[in-house]
């Protein structure tokens, strides 16, 4: 559902990533772990879901350094507050806007994922795609 890129695109600071027990409701289980990252503002698509990556096997492995400690005592916190849901991005959601800065626009253009919704713009009844690279 594309939390993190939701996140990045309305201005986040931090992400907070979270091993949460698995029930039968969408992502309302019991948290085990939390971990804040700061966020890159220089981070393009692949090094973002690297870093989700890198942060959820961080995750994974604490929880499974303790699992003995866990089968025999839950730590796990009850979640608190309203649940916070994302929709899945689909293309419409990169569409630019030619009228706007590129600067105003960088967080949008940074977290599109150019095999599935690539940036793009349409300029005189022509659809351009765009795709950033570091250099």
């Amino acid at each position: 559902m594309s939390p993190v890129s939701w996140s990045i695109l309305k201005g986040a600071k931090k992400l907070t990533f979270s091993l949460i027990e698995a029930n039968n409701t969408v992502d309302g289980g019991k948290i085990y772990f939390k971990k804040k990252v700061k966020v890159n503002e220089l981070l393009i698509f692949d090094e973002i879901k690297k870093t989700q990556l890198k942060n959820n096997i961080f995750l994974l492995e604490k929880f499974l350094k303790h699992l003995r400690r866990y089968k025999k005592s839950p730590k796990a916190l009850k979640q608190k507050g309203r649940p916070t849901f994302f929709k899945l991005r689909t293309p419409k959601d990169s569409k630019l806007n030619v009228n706007k800065s590129l600067k105003s626009q960088f967080n949008l253009m940074r977290i599109c994922d150019y095999d599935h919704y690539p940036s793009y713009f349409i300029y005189k009844g022509k659809k351009f795609k765009l795709k950033l690279e570091k250099v």
